[in-house]
């Protein structure tokens, strides 16, 4: 399986090799913020520093500082299910849909059509794409392996060209067998990006391919085994759903580039003003498969239909597919010597591609439709007290009379730097009021499951995020909270509802990592989370430990140094409805059956760092070695059982 990409890998470093032969140094120079200084060094001679400095691009496409510790010490196990220190919802393998806890990044805007949502933990779009500044060439391998042909590989290249053009490229593959019988994954991605820095001309471009294939099973029949899994052959419990899966492909792109006109002149009061030009291409197709049989016989040994309509007798093959393509052109205005303050005002013109086929036994239905959208957009940003203080804003509007008129959004983020207990603490404030109208495959869609014709309204929110950062003392503070009209979701029936109230959930978080004398550290996170509304299924606490041993291993007789980490992580959240999922809607939905919770997920860890080399072992689920149970991630769909997963990674300067 990784024989064709580690020859694709192996081609493109050869070329980069040619075309850095000399190493580029990344520090910023101090007039002109936005520029890279290259110097020529001695490879052999240099060890670079753990410290890389790395930034993303805003929601305004600002630059934000995003510091990347590249510190093997700092090694932190890459699992989705357990994004974010809190664990979040999951069918139970590597690759398979995921819902996160955290409400807050469930509602996010990322850009993803709603049929491919819960893969987000495994899609890379632009805002996700992390620029590294580095002073020679970065390459990191990853992998990881396990039980049931379980793989993880990751591959990130990164290096600067020459003072103006920074490009990178990364590749990963998630896959699995699964522990239950339809539990395959195979799942890959493909991002490359170039961020160029020039006087006049400035430009940013990232695309990103994604396939991703998944098997569904519907879940266990017998839910019995969650709470007694002693000698139970997994392979063999019966589940819902059998010969049905999900094939998805994913592409989205982004250029945004803009050249300077005009310029002052720097000794004096520098301006510059030129024109702007932002392309984003997203394009998703699904098509969910089963057998033209979905009946299952339940512990009652009573024949049951998975599904409550079947339009067509003969094997389900519904297809789905939506592009879109946003052009977004304007001027701007760039004001003070390290350009302080940024102004553009842009025209967006967005088209939406929808297509959708089905045919039953007696119709055929082809829904394929265009949607035209014209916005009006503006922009403010800056950075002033020596970049101490940096905010930016952005008003958009639509400005057509069709499907989507009533859109709107207004954003605002202030980051403010300051002196606090001796350390440099950050203030984060953002916020957003948005009016959106549904998207068109949520007001009409036909399947051989699901068919629907609705007129939902717009839905308005209104979400506030607040952020203190100590990062010497290694504590951070969170508030979100969000206020939604018109909320829309699956029930309990698998059909969408609306809720025309005000939906209110706030989110209270704390993270902290404290040294604990000279070989053992803790690290421990809490989230509160609350709701006025009943449909919204979010545990009210979720928290995350982990205990640390440290320790260095000295070889006399080589004079070689290592480092011995040991560590246990324990999760935990409290007891709340865990949803079920819909494998034709790819969508999770209410249930309202059994809550789950209440109970702690532990995994030991052993990891040793040399170098730049990292070996690790981790022993999963240990909880259920003790207990015989193995708890669920979702309703129906246990979490993997006791495992074990070897690993490496390993970082190169060269």
């Amino acid at each position: 399986m990784l024989k064709s990409p580690f020859l694709y890998i192996f081609l493109l470093l050869i070329s980069f090799k040619i075309s850095a032969r000399d190493v580029t140094d990344t520090l910023f120079r101090a007039d002109q913020p936005g520029k890279i200084v290259r110097t020529r060094i001695n490879r052999d001679t240099v060890i670079p520093e753990t410290q890389i400095s790395s930034w993303l691009y805003s929601r305004t496409f600002q630059k934000t500082e995003a510091l990347f510790d590249t510190a093997q010490i700092n090694f932190v196990y890459i699992e989705p299910v357990k994004e974010s220190n809190i664990f979040n919802i999951s069918l139970g393998g590597i690759g398979q849909p995921v819902l996160y806890t955290e409400f807050d990044k469930r509602i996010k805007n990322n850009f993803l059509h709603w049929s491919v949502q819960c893969f987000k933990p495994y899609i890379v779009t632009h805002r996700d794409v992390t620029i590294y500044n580095t002073k020679s060439p970065y390459t990191r391998l990853y992998y990881v392996s396990g039980g049931n042909k379980y793989q993880q590989f990751h591959f990130t290249h990164t290096q600067n060209v020459n003072r103006n053009i920074n490009l990178g490229l990364k590749y990963n593959i998630y896959s699995t067998e699964g522990f239950l019988l339809s539990q395959k994954s195979r799942n890959r991605l493909g991002s490359f990006w170039f961020d160029i820095q020039n006087y006049r001309y400035r430009n940013f471009t990232t695309v990103n391919f994604h396939s991703i294939k998944i098997d569904n099973n519907g879940g266990i029949i017998d839910g019995s085994y969650i709470f007694d899994s002693t000698d139970v052959d997994l392979r063999r419990i019966p589940t819902r759903l059998i010969n049905t899966g999900n094939d998805i492909r994913l592409f989205n792109g982004l250029m945004n580039h803009e050249f300077a006109v005009l310029q002052g002149d720097e000794r004096t009061a520098f301006f510059e003003t030129g024109i702007r030009h932002e392309m984003m291409y997203y394009k998703t197709q699904r098509k969910y498969y089963d057998p033209s049989k979905t009946t299952y016989w339940d512990i009652t040994n009573r024949e049951v239909d998975f599904y409550a309509n079947r339009f067509n007798k003969k094997r389900t093959s519904d297809t789905l597919s939506v592009r879109e393509m946003t052009n977004n052109a304007g001027l701007f205005a760039n004001i003070g010597k390290n350009k302080n303050l940024h102004i553009s005002a842009l025209v967006k013109y967005r088209q939406e591609f929808y297509n959708n086929y089905f045919s039953d036994t007696l119709f055929e239905y082809n829904n394929d439709t265009i949607v035209k959208t014209f916005y009006s957009t503006y922009r403010l940003s800056g950075n002033f007290l020596k970049n101490m203080l940096t905010f930016s804003c952005e008003i958009s509007s639509s400005i057509s009379q069709g499907y989507r008129k009533s859109d709107n959004s207004t954003y605002f983020e202030i980051n403010y730097r300051h002196r606090l207990f001796s350390d440099t603490a950050i203030v984060s404030l953002n916020a957003e009021k948005s009016k959106t109208t549904p998207d068109y495959f949520l007001q009409n869609y036909y399947s051989n499951h699901y068919k629907w014709q609705s007129r939902w309204s717009p839905q308005e929110r209104f979400g506030i995020g607040f952020q203190w950062s100590f990062p010497k003392h290694q504590i951070d503070f969170l508030i979100k909270s969000n206020i939604i009209k018109n909320y829309l979701w699956v029930d309990n029936q698998r059909e969408w509802s609306v809720s025309s109230d005000n939906i209110d959930v706030l989110g209270v978080g704390v993270e902290k990592t404290q040294k604990i004398g000279k070989y053992f550290s803790v690290r421990a996170k809490l989230l509160y989370q609350n709701t006025n509304d009943t449909i919204i299924d979010i545990p009210q606490l979720a928290a995350s430990t982990t205990l640390l041993l440290n320790t260095p291993l000295n070889f006399k007789s080589t004079g070689g140094r290592a480092n011995l980490n040991v560590g246990i992580d324990c999760w935990f959240n409290t007891q709340y409805y865990l949803p079920d999922f819909d494998p034709a809607l790819n969508q999770y939905f209410m249930q309202r059956e059994k809550k789950y919770g209440n109970y702690p997920l532990v995994d030991i860890f052993v990891s040793a760092h040399i170098k730049r080399l990292v070996l690790f072992v981790r022993f999963e689920h240990l909880t259920s070695l003790v207990t015989k149970t193995t708890y669920i991630n979702a309703f129906n769909y246990p979490i993997r059982p006791f495992n074990v997963k070897f690993g490496v990674s390993w970082t190169f300067y060269d």
